[in-house]
């Protein structure tokens, strides 16, 4: 029997599986290879055997998707090579983000667009495109919702399936989405199969040092997969006695008590009915311990989020290491900023910066800001590497000295009193204080680059254990930052870092 195979960037997992709920609604069998493909499978094979030409091919088109060096590029390249001898080999073409196709192959080919619609209307341009490749005498879709059975109670949003990628519930409280993200796909699929295992309630975490971007990956998980839930709410944790308040606004905004309520009473209220729900993703950020955070974990079949700098959360939950970006990743991000860079001068300066997210992106920023030349501020970078750095502006997410970051506490910036050089001077012109004057928006800078990290070995940085002793630096142990994942459908599991 023959099966449509979804062709989908990594990034755009969440729209393949939007896709397949939709067409087995409607009828027809789905294949996905990042999940129907189980470890151990001969991708080789299990591409050949998926291309067959009577299985017709949808191909998701986004920006990621047609990136020459992903690995789609090969399914999509073979199905047109396939149809130059085989016109029945279908292909079924949906655009799923603006990417421009006016020009190369995919200029002549008529490809309606999914995004940007109501889930209705967009789940019906799905059915109908792939009914009028496959089966065009049987007409146009009808609408896919499941009708309610007469006298029952009207269908919930659940019966419905996911919203299209993009689409946020109603209950949403997160912040505005981080549009320079970069990377890290491979590790929010993974967070996603694990929420969504169907395995026994626990714990996930996600386990690195300072600067990772553990609660970036958080909200960019709510973001990109937010089509799936009806609510998601951010909770503020470093303060334990405040978490109770901020489940009484949930309550409040659901609607399920009164203003006023006592909170005892009004969270109480909001673990009954999250125990008797679905599609919730609950977001802790910034746990301070284990003991402080239980009392506020409400079960049911949602899933949970939470970011902590404490390690101690042994026998609640596994940890996965959060690592530094690849360095296919430190480039693109590099590249974004700073288009003019070339391919050599990225990967110099990733090399210079380990990898390190929050220090790619400060970087990245002070380049396209300054435009100043690579070489410069690599030279630069070998001399005031800290200064260099904590003069950029703070970056999506991350604090700036003096403010309260997501640690929870106030981020000095490191002090110093280096012989700056005329280039240094410049950066200090380039970028105006709050009050139009010159001055240096100053930013916490990251608090452990490690040993892969070139910066590490120019910097002098003074050990962890002098960290918070009148050296300028942040306190000991906020190198120390882990993320955790809750799901009430999965198995306790972690990975030491």
């Amino acid at each position: 029997m023959s099966r449509i195979f979804i062709s989908h960037a990594d990034r755009d997992l969440a729209w393949a599986e939007w896709a397949r709920w939709h067409l087995e609604a409607a009828g027809y069998p789905t294949e996905i290879g990042s999940i129907d493909w189980l470890v151990g499978t001969n991708r080789i094979e299990a591409m050949n055997a998926a291309l067959a030409p009577e299985n017709p091919m949808l191909v998701l088109l986004s920006t990621a998707y047609l990136d020459s060096d992903r690995l789609a590029t090969a399914e999509w390249t073979a199905r047109l090579a396939q149809r130059r001898s085989d016109p029945n080999a279908k292909l079924i073409p949906l655009r799923i983000d603006s990417v421009d196709l006016h020009a190369g192959i995919w200029a002549p080919i008529l490809v309606p667009d999914l995004f940007g619609l109501a889930p209705d209307q967009a789940g019906k341009i799905l059915v109908d495109a792939v009914r009028t490749v496959i089966d065009p005498a049987a007409g146009r879709a009808g609408t896919i919702t499941r009708p309610g059975y007469p006298g029952a109670p009207a269908a919930t949003a659940a019966d419905t399936g996911p919203r299209p990628p993009g689409s946020l519930p109603r209950v949403w409280n997160l912040a505005r989405r981080n549009l320079a993200f970069t990377g890290r796909d491979a590790m929010l699929n993974s967070l996603h199969d694990t929420l969504r295992s169907g395995q026994r309630a626990a714990v996930q975490a996600l386990h690195g040092m300072g600067g990772v971007g553990k609660t970036q990956l958080a909200i960019e998980y709510a973001h990109r997969f937010a089509g799936e839930y009806d609510l998601v709410w951010w909770v503020p944790s470093e303060q334990p006695e405040l978490i109770g308040d901020h489940l009484v606004t949930l309550a409040v905004e659901m609607g399920l008590v009164p203003g006023g309520t006592p909170t005892p009473d009004a969270v109480k209220q909001l673990h009954a009915h999250l125990r008797g729900h679905s599609r919730w993703l609950l977001i802790f950020d910034n746990a301070g311990s284990r003991d402080d955070l239980t009392p506020s974990l409400p079960d049911g079949p949602g899933h949970l989020i939470i970011t902590s700098r404490n390690p101690a959360w042994i026998g609640v939950a596994q940890s996965v290491d959060v690592d530094v970006f690849a360095r296919s990743e430190s480039t693109d991000l590099l590249r974004t900023h700073r288009p003019s860079l070339g391919a050599d001068e990225a990967e110099d300066l990733a090399e210079a910066l380990g990898d390190l997210p929050l220090a790619i992106e400060q970087a990245a920023g002070l380049l396209a800001e300054t435009r100043l030349s690579p070489a410069v501020f690599l030279a630069e970078l070998q001399t005031h590497a800290a200064e260099l750095l904590r003069d950029g502006r703070s970056p999506t997410g991350y604090p700036r000295a003096g403010q309260r970051g997501s640690h929870g506490q106030s981020c000095p910036p490191p002090t110093g009193t280096r012989k700056r050089s005329p280039s240094h001077d410049h950066l200090r012109r380039a970028r105006p204080s709050a009050d139009g004057s010159p001055g240096v928006r100053r930013v916490y800078l990251v608090s452990d680059f490690r040993a892969r990290s070139r910066v590490a070995n120019t910097v002098s940085v003074p050990p962890f254990s002098q960290w918070g002793s009148g050296s300028g630096w942040p306190g000991a142990g906020d190198h120390s930052h882990h993320t955790f994942c809750h799901g009430s459908s999965m198995r306790p599991s972690v990975v030491s870092p």
